[in-house]
């Protein structure tokens, strides 16, 4: 069964507490689980983050470790949440922390739609997801859902399964365009103009740019141009 896996990154994830534990500590966080009961309306994460003197939870005193079922080493971190530590070594903690099912998180906002979570990753305060979704159509609904409620929402890798369990991953970087080459291709999907039957011709995209048709095509050949040598590896 073909399907297709994407990566999106999502820069300003609205306080979501593991993307503000990076952008803090100023490391990566790769080990992220979540385990969401939606029935109970609360999700509990986890992550794992190179944070040696215990900051996040306020302790700095990695030899107070407690049981972590009775760890009173919290501290309040986005969303209102507080980080329990679970478990330290001499460079990393893995912190947990529970919340409420909202739609206001990027990973309920995904799932919302329908498409599943496989993993999550956070840089720099940007929250990295890889989602897959039966097609196309549900992946650009998903990143249209969360442009909506989040800024600086990027689809960053596309993957796409033939059921054989093998896959063709392309990474595409949209620094290729220029900033009217983007907001012209931009323009053209939201209006239609890829679709079949199109939702819009050449001539009203160009009017809602307030630029001249021949003006529109120029652009439009060139971020192709440069869209297809990134796809097929020029």
């Amino acid at each position: 069964m073909t399907g297709y896996q994407a990566t999106i990154v999502v820069d300003d994830p609205g306080g979501c507490p593991v993307a503000v534990a990076a952008d803090e500590l100023d490391a990566p966080v790769d080990s992220i689980s979540r385990s969401s009961t939606r029935d109970a309306e609360t999700v509990v994460e986890e992550f794992t983050v190179q944070d040696p003197d215990g900051s996040l939870a306020g302790t700095g005193e990695p030899d107070t470790l407690g049981n972590p079922e009775s760890d009173e080493h919290t501290r309040e971190r986005g969303h209102d949440v507080s980080l329990q530590t679970v478990a330290a070594t001499d460079s990393e903690r893995t912190y947990r922390f529970e919340r409420d099912w909202s739609t206001a998180c990027v990973c309920e906002v995904v799932e919302h739609g329908g498409n599943p979570v496989s993993s999550l990753r956070a840089r720099d305060g940007a929250l990295h997801v890889t989602v897959n979704a039966p097609d196309v159509d549900d992946l650009s609904e998903t990143v249209t859902s969360l442009n909506a409620q989040f800024g600086g929402v990027r689809l960053q890798e596309l993957t796409q399964s033939d059921g054989s369990g093998g896959s063709d991953p392309v990474l595409v970087d949209r620094a290729r365009l220029t900033r009217r080459q983007r907001q012209v291709v931009e323009t053209a999907h939201e209006m239609g103009y890829f679709d079949y039957p199109k939702g819009a011709n050449a001539g009203e995209v160009a009017e809602a740019l307030h630029i001249s048709g021949s003006t529109f095509a120029e652009h439009l050949a060139a971020a192709q141009s440069k869209l297809l040598g990134a796809i097929l590896d020029e």
